[in-house]
C-alpha cells in the first residue's frame, strides 16, 4: 500500500511515494496557477492509502482532498533524518524562502529561523540574477564554478542587486565573475542565518538550490564543515510528509477493513470537503452492494469512478512533468490574463527602476537626443508568466508583443533640446563637472506611444498567438488586458518625471594660466531617474 507526501512550494510541487518504508516514486513538477489541481492530478496517479501535505499550499489542497497536513519545519526535519540519521542542522533553500532548522540528538526540532519576507538568498533571487546575465540556471552555476575572482555585491535586495549587476556588466566585468559574486553574496547571507541558529558537522543542505555544486562548495568553505547533500535535495520536504503518512497509517485503528480503507483513502474532488465525504459514502454503498467499480489499496490497480473521470485525466507517464488541463475556455483565459497582469506589475517597475538616459548631447545649456535603456524584459516577463501558470505558448504570445511595444516606446524617448545646464553656457574651466538636470515631465520627451495603445497591442498579441486567440473568450481577455495595460501606462506617463540626468563636457578654449570661459561643446548627458514608479491596479 502506497503512502504519499506532497510538498506544495512556491515554484514547484514535489511528491514522494513510499512502499514498505522505501521510496517507490518521486517527482518534481512546476506549480500551476491553481496548484491544488496539479496536486490532485499527482495524487490521482498514486491512489495512496494515506497522504500528508506540506508547504505553502498544504491547507489549500486539504480543502479539496482527504489529506493530513504537516508543517514545513517538521517535514524537512523528518526527511533530512531519513537521508542522514545523525543530522543536527538543516539548511533548506527553496524558490521563495530559506530556513535553518536545528535538531536535538533525538531528531526533535529545537530551534529554527526563516527568511520568507524577501526573495534575497533564495532560488528566485539566483534565478533573477541568472536571467540578468543571460544564463540558464545550469549555465549560471557552471560559470560561477569556473572562475576564482569575485566582487562584493553590496545590496541583497532583489531589485537593487539586479541594478548593481547591470552596473557591473556595463563596467565591462565578465559575466562569469559577476555570477560568482552573486553566489558568494547569497552564501554569506545563508551562512549568517546558519550561525544564528548554530550548527555542527552534521549539516544537511536541502532544497532546489542544493542542486548547485558551486553553492555547496562555497558554503562549505564559508562554514568550515562538510556539507551533506541528499541525492535528491528538492524532495526532502515531500519525503518527510510521506514518512508522516506512514506513521499515521500504522497508528490508525480505523484501517482494519474495507470500509476503513475507504475512509482513509484519497478521493480528490473539486467541490470541497463536504462533497468529498458524499463521494466517500457513495463509494462505500457501492462497495457493500458488491460493485466492482472500485478497487482497493493492495489491488494491482485502483481505477477512478465516473464522476472523477470527468474532472481528472486517467493516467500520465511516470517521472514526467504534468501540465495542467488547458482547454481554451473563459476560465483559462481569465487565469492567463491574471498571470500576464501580475508579470507586468512585477517586471516593468524593475525596468523603470534601472532605466537611464544615455547618449544625450550637451551644447551650451541645451541637451538633445539620448535614449532610455534598461534590461531586456522579455525573459523576465516569460519567467513571471510561467511561474503564474501561464502556458509557454500563451506567455510568449503576450511577452513578445509587450516587449516590442515597450522597447519601441523607450527608443522614441528623446530630449528635444531642453535648457538643462545654464551654467554650462559660459563655464570657466577645462571640464564642466557632472551636474544633475532638473526634473522634467517624461511625456515631454516621449515621441510615440501608439504601439502601446489597446487596439495596436491587442492586434500584435492576436497575430502572435494565431489560432490560440481565435475564440471569443480569447478576444475578450486580450482586449481586457490591453485596456488595463495602457490605462496604467498612460496614468504613469502623465505623472512621471525624469530627473538627475548628469551632464558634463569640455570647454573648447582653455589656455593656462589664463582661464577662458566658454560653453560646453559636445558634452554628454547620461543617467537619471524615472519617478514615481508605475503602479498598475
Amino acid at each position: 500500500m502506497v503512502k504519499v507526501g506532497i510538498d506544495l512550494g512556491s515554484r514547484t510541487i514535489k511528491l514522494v511515494a513510499l512502499k514498505q518504508g522505501a521510496i517507490s516514486f518521486h517527482t518534481v513538477v512546476e506549480s500551476s496557477f491553481e496548484p491544488h489541481r496539479q496536486a490532485l492530478i499527482l495524487l490521482e496517479q498514486q491512489r495512496p492509502v494515506r497522504a500528508v501535505a506540506t508547504g505553502y499550499g498544504r491547507h489549500l489542497v486539504q480543502q479539496h482532498a482527504e489529506v493530513d497536513v504537516i508543517t514545513e519545519i517538521k517535514a524537512h526535519a523528518m526527511g533530512a533524518r531519513y537521508f542522514f540519521p545523525n543530522c543536527r542542522t538543516i539548511l533548506d533553500v527553496g524558490g521563495q524562502d530559506s530556513k535553518v532548522i536545528s535538531l536535538t540528538t533525538e531528531g526533535k526540532v529545537q530551534n529554527f529561523q526563516m527568511n520568507d519576507k524577501c526573495a534575497a538568498g533564495t532560488g528566485r533571487f539566483l534565478e533573477m540574477m541568472a536571467v540578468s546575465l543571460g544564463y540558464s540556471m545550469a549555465e549560471f552555476s557552471t560559470a560561477a564554478a569556473g572562475i576564482e575572482q569575485a566582487t562584493p555585491i553590496n545590496s541583497m535586495c532583489a531589485v537593487f542587486a539586479e541594478s548593481e549587476v547591470v552596473s557591473l556588466k556595463n563596467s565591462g566585468m565578465p559575466p562569469a565573475e559577476i555570477a560568482r559574486s552573486v553566489c558568494l553574496a547569497v552564501v554569506n547571507r545563508l551562512a549568517t542565518m546558519v550561525r544564528k541558529v548554530g550548527y555542527t558537522d552534521h549539516l544537511v543542505f536541502t532544497g532546489g538550490v542544493a542542486n548547485s555544486p558551486v553553492m555547496v562548495s562555497l558554503l562549505q568553505q564559508e562554514l568550515g564543515v562538510p556539507i551533506l547533500v541528499p541525492d535528491y535535495p528538492s524532495i526532502t520536504g515531500a519525503l518527510g510528509a510521506a514518512l508522516q503518512a506512514e506513521l499515521l497509517h500504522h497508528s490508525s485503528s480505523a484501517i482494519s477493513d474495507r470500509s476503513g480503507i475507504l475512509a482513509a483513502s484519497i478521493i480528490p474532488v473539486s467541490g470541497g470537503a463536504m462533497k468529498s465525504r458524499i463521494v466517500l459514502l457513495t463509494t462505500l454503498l457501492i462497495s457493500l452492494l458488491g460493485s466492482n467499480a472500485f478497487a482497493f489499496p493492495g489491488d494491482s490497480k485502483m481505477p477512478v469512478g465516473r464522476q472523477q473521470q470527468q474532472q481528472l485525466p486517467r493516467s500520465y507517464p511516470a517521472n514526467t512533468q504534468v501540465q495542467p488541463m488547458e482547454m481554451t475556455t473563459a476560465v483559462n483565459w481569465s487565469r492567463w490574463v491574471t498571470g500576464a497582469k501580475q508579470a507586468v506589475r512585477t517586471v516593468l517597475p524593475q525596468w523603470v527602476h534601472m532605466a537611464s538616459l544615455t547618449g544625450g548631447v550637451v551644447n551650451g545649456s541645451r541637451v538633445t537626443g539620448g535614449a532610455l535603456t534598461a534590461l531586456n524584459i522579455l525573459p523576465l516577463l516569460n519567467l513571471e508568466m510561467k511561474s503564474a501558470g501561464v502556458p509557454d505558448r500563451i506567455a510568449n504570445g503576450f511577452a513578445v508583443p509587450i516587449t516590442d511595444a515597450w522597447s519601441f516606446w523607450a527608443a522614441s524617448v528623446r530630449v528635444p533640446g531642453l535648457s538643462w545646464y545654464p551654467s554650462f553656457e559660459m563655464y570657466p574651466g577645462p571640464v564642466a563637472p557632472p551636474t544633475p538636470s532638473p526634473a522634467t515631465p517624461l511625456r515631454a520627451l516621449t515621441q510615440v506611444t501608439a504601439p502601446l495603445t489597446p487596439s495596436l497591442l491587442a492586434q500584435s498579441i492576436r497575430i502572435r498567438l494565431g489560432n490560440e486567440a481565435s475564440s471569443r473568450e480569447a478576444a475578450t481577455a486580450i482586449n481586457d488586458f490591453c485596456t488595463w495595460f495602457y490605462s496604467g501606462f498612460d496614468l504613469w506617463l502623465t505623472n512621471a518625471t525624469i530627473r538627475e540626468v548628469s551632464g558634463t563636457g569640455r570647454v573648447p578654449h582653455f589656455a593656462p594660466p589664463m582661464v577662458n570661459s566658454g560653453p560646453v561643446i559636445n558634452g554628454t548627458a547620461n543617467g537619471g531617474k524615472l519617478l514615481p514608479m508605475p503602479v498598475w491596479p
